[in-house]
């Protein structure tokens, strides 16, 4: 990413990967010298034996990490069939009035072009309350 500042061109990802990697050096540096203060007394036995501990537990951590995800047993259930008869959906379903009915068809009169254009779905929605009134009626 470039910002312009007059004629200088300023690379700020280049800065920020600049900045971050100078910083993972220093640590390192400061550990390789308390590291080097630290085992400076060993003999190459001790010295030889402390890096085949730490080899082994990074290996352990890492196979662990690797092997992990692989010997879970996920369970995953399926849903449970809903079933339900003709005699429950008819009971659902909503009741529609006869003064409503007639609140509707009213309303339906009074409509002008332009509320139909405004609201396209309107109409869709208002034969669907004629149909289920009908359908009631049954």
């Amino acid at each position: 990413m470039k910002w312009f500042r007059g004629d200088k061109q300023v690379k700020i990802a280049d800065k920020a990967a600049q900045g971050v990697a100078g910083a993972i050096l220093k640590l390192q540096r400061k550990f390789a010298v308390s590291m080097e203060r630290y085992s400076s007394s060993w003999r190459r036995k001790q010295q030889i034996i402390f890096l085949a501990a730490v080899s082994i537990a990074f290996i352990t951590m890492s196979i662990t990490v690797l092997v992990t995800p692989f010997n879970r047993k996920y369970k995953i259930e399926k849903p449970a069939m809903i079933i339900t008869s003709k005699k429950e959906t008819v009971e659902i379903m909503p009741r529609i009035t006869e003064e409503e009915f007639q609140r509707v068809q009213e309303y339906i009169l009074k409509l002008d072009s332009v509320t139909i254009q405004q609201r396209p779905g309107l109409m869709d929605s208002l034969r669907m309350v004629k149909e289920l009134y009908h359908s009631n009626l049954k």
